[in-house]
């Protein structure tokens, strides 16, 4: 949400900080729903045109988004994870006492 806020903070400078505060309200999250659906239960009207059945109120189950929220957190978890065991070398088994390869982690 914060790289989504400058990124289109950046471009607004010459244009209306209103418009680009509602495009941001209207950005669908990770669970599939807006902020503004969220706190409102209905779809912020634009100046895009829209039709009246997608402007109807819809109460999300919170149940689906706890779900949703949880889902994406493990999986984010899991991405740093890996990400660090990259960068730190964690797969690879190297030898304690010199630091170098040994042929069980080569495949040898």
């Amino acid at each position: 949400m914060v790289k989504n806020f400058n990124k289109h903070f950046e471009k607004s400078v010459d244009e209306d900080s209103y418009l680009m505060m509602l495009v941001l309200r209207k950005t669908p999250l990770e669970n599939g729903y807006s902020p503004a659906e969220l706190l409102m239960g209905s779809k912020l009207r634009t100046n895009l045109p829209m039709t009246k059945k997608s402007l109807m109120p819809k109460i999300p189950v919170a149940e689906d988004i706890r779900r949703k929220e949880l889902k994406y957190g493990v999986n984010k978890k899991n991405i740093m994870t890996s990400i660090i065991e990259l960068k730190t070398f964690k797969h690879l088994n190297l030898d304690k006492t010199s630091g170098l390869l040994t042929k069980d982690s080569m495949g040898g």
